[in-house]
């Protein structure tokens, strides 16, 4: 199954979304992703990573929509309602996926006038990027277009039988700003203490090192039946 994929919006999430669809391998292939200008600093580096027999650089929206099947809604909440009730979809070929927190699977199902079982809310971090992200999704995807199955590659895919789950399965996702930001004092306290003298600077770039704080906050997450992986080396080493 080949499958055009859209961006009416193209911030961190939407930026990380296309980069892990673009690399990985399932069933089915992403044989092209047109993006939103907007921002035009990530549209661009798309365009530089993947090129443009992956990747197109769209300014207007209702393009995006003309030219793709998927579409991912990832623009701000209030603008949401606006961008929606500008655009005309195909109801037997479109399958919208809202990225917008605040959204309702009904608002979205008004908003776009495609039939329910094409309407789907989704919830990530920018570590699906690498794979390494699990999505939620609700409602459950149907067999026309196998999301979860799409979804399952870039880190896995939660679905939810209703909003009201979800809305319970977002509250961890919102502590990834204070988790990372815990992290990222510990490493920089360590390299503060730590003289360049004693064991120099790219000590701390060797993973013994740079996962440290990670593994101290770790053992938390173990606690569930799930084999989280060690986060990018980056996120530890930045001088």
């Amino acid at each position: 199954m080949q499958l055009k994929v859209g961006f009416v919006g193209c911030g961190t999430i939407a930026a990380a979304i296309c980069t892990g669809l673009n690399s990985q391998t399932s069933p089915v292939t992403i044989s092209h992703s047109y993006v939103s200008t907007r921002s035009a600093a990530k549209s661009a580096a798309l365009l530089a990573q993947f090129g443009a027999d992956k990747i197109t650089v769209v300014d207007d929206n209702q393009s995006i929509v003309d030219a793709a099947d998927l579409i991912f809604l990832c623009v701000l909440p209030q603008h949401y309602e606006e961008i929606l009730q500008s655009l005309t979809f195909t109801p037997d070929r479109h399958t919208l996926v809202s990225l917008v927190s605040t959204s309702t699977i009904a608002q979205l199902v008004t908003l776009s006038k495609l039939p329910a079982a094409h309407v789907h809310k989704m919830i990530c971090l920018p570590s699906v990027s690498t794979h390494d992200g699990t999505c939620l999704l609700t409602p459950k995807s149907g067999a026309a277009l196998p999301l979860k199955t799409i979804l399952d590659t870039l880190g896995g895919c939660v679905e939810c039988e209703s909003e009201k789950i979800m809305t319970a399965m977002m509250i961890p996702a919102c502590l990834m700003g204070p988790y990372y930001k815990i992290l990222q004092n510990n490493r920089d306290w360590m390299i503060k203490q730590v003289s360049a003298e004693s064991y120099g600077r790219p000590a701390f770039c060797r993973p013994a090192f740079r996962r440290v704080p990670f593994r101290r906050y770790h053992g938390a997450a173990t606690i569930a039946p799930i084999n989280v992986p060690l986060f990018p080396d980056a996120l530890f080493c930045s001088h």
